[in-house]
């Protein structure tokens, strides 16, 4: 059941700057895709669906038979079911051509998994280990809050990038607390308790960022004519080069969101990233910053 866990944090690493937080995901089309595993917790996860704005703690309880059935489940040997089931709903969801998870494997004696995704534009294949992690859920009950995480990605620019995250959430790996990923990591592992308060962050503007150079540098990120012209260095591949034709710069939730859709790319030398943005409807979100949001309205209408 622990294969939950990696694929959560494979879309965590390409999408957290590629969808809002308010759209689906694609954790809940994958839910609502696996048949064969729904099926077996069909009770739970329509109480699931019933409390989705119960809290953390309520939810444990509401959804106690539902867990004990994951349980058992998993426990009479279907590891194998579970995994393909999980492997064909991602793969479902992507163009294979550019998106593909190749190999998924959890190991009966240690629980490490082992995933391997294809990403096209890359000079070899995506490689994750995963060996361990505890979950909570932060006081106000709006955050998921993995307290520790022992993974591994041997594309360095990427590897990078979830560390730097980390770092920049104190430490820890803070996602928004929706009922699907409640229980889908409730099914694989139980939550602890979140003791320390999630600190106060500046927001994120992603191209002006001081990243470590040496594994990820902008060397070029420009609005010119309502084009997006993009060069960035990445330690462990060729360098990102795309080119966005054209996109409506918009705002959400009383400016702070900044919203770029209707994205359409001339060039893109990793597919893979393009593919990604095309399937979450051609629309990507930015906390909301004076100063990115001037570069993107730097166009002529």
């Amino acid at each position: 059941m622990k294969v939950f866990y990696s694929l959560i944090i494979f879309i965590v690493l390409i999408s957290t700057n590629l969808s809002g937080a308010d759209e689906e995901s694609y954790w809940d089309k994958v839910k609502s895709g696996s048949d064969a595993l729904l099926d077996m917790t069909k009770e739970g996860w329509d109480k699931t669906k019933e409390y989705s704005n119960t809290s953390g703690d309520a939810l444990l309880d509401i959804t106690k038979e539902g867990w004990e059935l994951t349980k058992e489940y998993s426990n009479i040997g279907k590891n194998i079911v579970i995994e393909q089931t999980l492997l064909n709903g991602i793969n479902v969801l992507t163009d294979n051509s550019k998106v593909k998870v190749v190999l998924l494997d959890i190991n009966d004696t240690t629980n490490y998994i082992d995933m391997v995704f294809y990403l096209k534009g890359e000079d070899k294949n995506l490689t994750v280990k995963i060996k361990d992690f505890t979950w909570g859920v932060s006081k106000d009950d709006k955050h998921i809050v993995f307290e520790t995480l022992d993974i591994n990605l041997d594309i360095e620019w990427i590897n990078y990038l979830l560390v730097d995250a980390i770092k920049r959430d104190g430490g820890r790996l803070v996602l928004p607390n929706k009922a699907t990923t409640f229980s889908l990591l409730f099914s694989i592992k139980p939550n602890i308790k979140i003791k320390k308060a999630l600190p106060t962050k500046d927001k994120f503007d992603f191209v002006h960022y001081e990243y470590d150079k040496s594994f990820f540098n902008i060397n070029k990120f420009e609005v010119i004519n309502g084009n997006i012209v993009v060069d960035i260095f990445t330690k462990g591949g060729k360098n990102i080069s795309c080119n966005i034709k054209s996109y409506i710069l918009r705002t959400a939730n009383r400016k702070s969101i900044i919203a770029l859709q209707d994205l359409k790319f001339g060039v893109c030398n990793k597919p893979w990233i393009q593919s990604i943005i095309e399937k979450q409807n051609r629309e990507i979100h930015f906390d909301f910053t004076d100063k990115l949001y001037q570069l993107f309205n730097e166009k002529v209408e």
